[in-house]
């Protein structure tokens, strides 16, 4: 076994995107001096490491589209901080003109760094695995600060409200992809999938919890179809305990929480938070514009909130009101790309299911939230070790296919 190396540029490099997610705790507070500190020095490295993979290396149909994904919202976003000034939502909340491009290179460049550290062998399965513990740690501290904010805020508007939607629910969905790389550790790996799910449940975030079963679904027929006669038995008793737990836990937070019963009801008569009608209003909008360049190109980053109050809450209307054709355009192609980059993947059955489980989860949240601009640093960690073996993978192809040519 290679011996990790705890304080390699590598591990540095995550360590600080974990300590910037929880700036709260650390530091005291949202937005201190440190973390404006960290996070500016975080995108220097990942924007030298983007160059970097992009000069240097021969990337994946993924990188590719993500390549270019993320260069057209960037300059639009670059355009948003030269030209517009701080926007204001309906609920009253501020929206600087900053943050669309911050929020852009903080959910997709850390892809880049992982993948050629990846690539270079200082990222490997073994300090992957070492970190993912580390991230459950992080994400249930993030989860509870984000509980903690919601509560004060909730305190100093005098309201009496102490349940909450916890967006940071996702970021458990992040989590499942990474439990690909414990399929040595049958135990680990359920364990690890049950708490995800019921920190998915306790979130109260219904677009995650539908995506998270699916996921969890796909994770079991995977995980069963593969293994030998054995294995299959103790993956039905594994799954059977997971679902019993997640069944009642479920139960309890019905039993225990009208707030989470009221939503479960209202999932159930079809009430989705007035997204059908917000979706059907900007759809009607982005059809029916007269202008030309509008609809080709967009009313520029965050047009949704300056012309409706909000976000869209979808990230093909948001492209749309924003980018134009020319964003949903690019979009798909990403997606294209991301699809055909888990078909290069077969050569691995871990790195097959992992990006097996981003592109699902991502994908379906692309529909009811804004996922291309929030990112987990756990999924873009996880997506940049499976490109970086993808690459491997291929070169090895290659060099084998050169031998037998000279031969």
């Amino acid at each position: 076994m290679k011996s990790i190396k705890i304080f390699s540029f590598c591990n540095i490099y995550i360590f600080l995107w974990i300590i910037y997610s929880l700036q709260n705790f650390v530091f005291g507070r949202v937005g201190s001096i440190y973390s404006r500190i960290i996070i500016l020095f975080l995108l220097l490295v990942s924007l030298y490491y983007t160059y970097y993979a992009l000069s240097r290396y021969k990337l994946p149909s993924y990188m590719k589209g993500l390549a270019v994904f993320v260069t057209v919202l960037s300059i639009y976003g670059l355009f948003l901080m030269l030209f517009s000034s701080t926007l204001q939502k309906s609920s009253g909340e501020f929206v600087s003109s900053y943050t669309y491009l911050q929020r852009i290179l903080c959910s997709f460049l850390p892809v880049f760094p992982v993948y050629v550290f990846t690539v270079q062998g200082k990222f490997n399965k073994i300090v992957l695995q070492w970190w993912i513990p580390v991230f459950f740690v992080a994400a249930t501290l993030v989860f509870y600060q984000h509980q903690q904010q919601r509560l004060l805020l909730a305190i100093q508007a005098g309201s009496r409200q102490e349940e909450f939607t916890n967006n940071f629910g996702y970021e458990f969905l992040a989590l499942l992809p990474l439990m690909a790389f414990y399929s040595k550790k049958k135990i680990l790996q359920y364990i690890g999938i049950a708490y995800a799910m019921v920190f998915m449940l306790m979130a109260m975030k219904r677009g995650a919890i539908i995506i998270g079963f699916i996921c969890i679904i796909y994770f079991m027929q995977f995980s069963f179809r593969d293994e030998k006669r054995g294995k299959k038995i103790i993956i039905v008793l594994l799954s059977i305990v997971v679902i019993t737990v997640i069944y009642n836990a479920f139960n309890r937070l019905l039993v225990s929480s009208d707030y989470f019963n009221t939503r479960f009801n209202s999932t159930l008569e079809g009430k989705s938070s007035g997204r059908d009608y917000l979706f059907s209003t900007y759809f009607d909008f982005f059809i029916n514009q007269s202008n030309i360049l509008t609809f080709l190109f967009g009313h520029g980053a965050n047009s949704t909130v300056r012309l409706f109050g909000q976000f869209a809450h979808n990230d093909w209307l948001e492209l749309a009101i924003n980018q134009g054709v020319l964003g949903v355009v690019v979009y798909a192609a990403y997606w294209i790309r991301f699809y055909k980059s888990k078909r290069q993947a077969r050569f691995d059955d871990e790195v097959y299911l992992a990006i097996s489980l981003l592109l699902i989860s991502n994908f379906l949240r692309s529909f009811f939230s804004m996922s291309y601009g929030d990112m987990s640093i756990f999924a873009t960690v996880c997506l940049g070790y499976c490109m970086g073996m993808i690459n491997e993978h291929e070169n090895h192809l290659k060099c084998v296919s050169n031998k037998r040519l000279q031969i």
